[in-house]
C-alpha cells in the first residue's frame, strides 16, 4: 500500500494509465512481496526464489518493462525485491530488464 500511495502522489505515471495497467502493477507488486520476499529478507536461499526469477525472465521475453512501455511501480517493486539476488539473475531478458531499471534516472530517484 505504501509504494502505491507514494507513486500516486505525482504525475509520474508510475501507478499506471488505465485501470487494467493499475491492476497489472498491483499483481507485480504482490509478486515482489510474495515470490521474492519484497527485497527485505536477505537470508532467503536463492534456490527458493529461482523459480520466480525464471518466471520473471519468461514474462520479460518480449517486452522492456513489466507493464506498459515505460518504467512503472511494478518495475521498481520487483527490481528492488530482486536486488538481493542480483548474482542469481541469469536469464537474458531478466538481466536486460534489471540493468535497464538500474540505469534509469527515474528508477534511482524512486528507489
Amino acid at each position: 500500500a505504501l509504494p502505491r500511495a507514494m507513486a500516486a502522489t505525482g504525475e509520474n505515471g508510475l501507478e499506471g494509465d488505465t485501470a487494467m495497467a493499475s491492476g497489472e502493477i498491483d499483481s507485480w507488486v504482490e509478486f515482489a512481496t510474495n515470490s521474492l520476499g519484497g527485497g527485505t529478507v536477505d537470508d532467503i536461499p536463492v534456490a527458493m526464489v529461482q523459480p520466480a526469477l525464471e518466471a520473471l525472465d519468461a514474462a520479460l521475453a518480449e517486452k522492456t518493462f513489466l507493464v506498459g512501455d515505460r518504467l512503472s511501480l511494478a518495475d521498481i517493486a520487483v527490481a528492488c525485491a530482486a536486488s538481493p539476488y542480483e548474482s542469481a539473475i541469469s536469464g537474458v531478458s531478466l538481466k536486460r530488464w534489471y540493468m535497464t531499471c538500474m540505469a534509469d534516472p527515474a528508477f534511482s530517484a524512486a528507489a
